[in-house]
């Protein structure tokens, strides 16, 4: 009896339609470096630029891996607008 044939590989994913997109920039004073999470999850460290989010409220947590001091902040994405969040560590 002939083999069953290999499953064929899934198809990749269609590309979701562009989602309406602004940035978000981030700094951090008096020192650079710190983590920058949006909605809970790590995207960089600051000072961040041109960080692609889609439209809306997103949580904004600036944190010193050192200290362990952080700030939260709401960043409201508009379509193609850049979006300035600024964390001041101790």
């Amino acid at each position: 009896a002939p083999a069953p044939a290999p499953a064929p590989a899934p198809a990749p994913a269609p590309a979701p339609a562009p989602a309406e997109q602004g940035f978000l920039f981030a700094t951090s004073h008096p020192s650079s470096g710190l983590d920058v999470l949006v909605d809970g999850k790590k995207v960089g460290k600051t000072p961040l630029r041109n960080h692609q989010l889609s439209v809306g409220t997103h949580t904004v947590v600036i944190r010193d891996p050192g200290s362990g001091h952080s700030s939260t902040h709401t960043a409201v994405i508009q379509k193609g607008r850049p979006t300035m969040v600024r964390g001041d560590a101790p």
